[in-house]
């Protein structure tokens, strides 16, 4: 078959975005899932493909991973206090890169079955890092909107950095938990 005509199949093109309010004005979520493609007939083919192919993290392969990013702004107003944050703005962005596979001709059923079986473990998994990022977000914003005045701006940016670091340390932390338990 001539070049022109072989079809290249790009997972990239399968990108899933959804994006979300919250229930807090100035609180949105956007949620990624980005799929590979996973080539193979047996379960031991597949995690040879995942391992040549799937998401790096920490100079590794992955089968399946999950990336969330927190960024936060707000204004500061003057206060009878002093100063004091208002306007909270946080915007969270999870990624999830979860493997795909296009079946062979003639594959059984049961290959089919233990397929999905593996896929919807990975994505399950994932999911719990997609809850942190979550909660992360809500607990930022919460933490944000609920900082005491400030005898200056510089305080109200000092405290409000400070809170930031501790909401997504915690919640960084979950993460590693949520790996030590399944031995990831």
């Amino acid at each position: 078959m001539p070049e022109s005509q072989v079809q290249h199949w790009d997972p990239r093109c399968l990108r899933k975005r959804r994006t979300r309010e919250e229930p807090y004005p100035g609180l949105r979520l956007t949620m990624l899932e980005t799929p590979y493609l996973v080539v193979g007939r047996t379960a031991g083919e597949w995690r040879d493909a995942m391992a040549r192919l799937g998401p790096q993290r920490a100079g590794r392969r992955c089968m399946a991973y999950t990336e969330w990013r927190l960024t936060w702004a707000y204004a500061t107003r003057a206060h009878e206090q002093g100063h004091a944050a208002a306007e909270v703005h946080v915007e969270l962005e999870v990624e999830t890169t979860l493997p795909v596979w296009r079946p062979p001709a003639n594959i059984t059923f049961e290959r089919i079955t233990e397929w999905n079986t593996l896929r919807r473990t990975l994505a399950c998994h994932e999911e719990g890092h997609g809850r942190n990022g979550i909660e992360a977000a809500h607990a930022l914003f919460r933490s944000l909107s609920a900082l005491p005045p400030q005898p200056s701006a510089q305080c109200v940016s000092e405290l409000a950095s400070l809170s930031a670091a501790r909401v997504v340390l915690h919640y960084r932390e979950r993460d590693a938990a949520h790996d030590s338990r399944a031995g990831a």
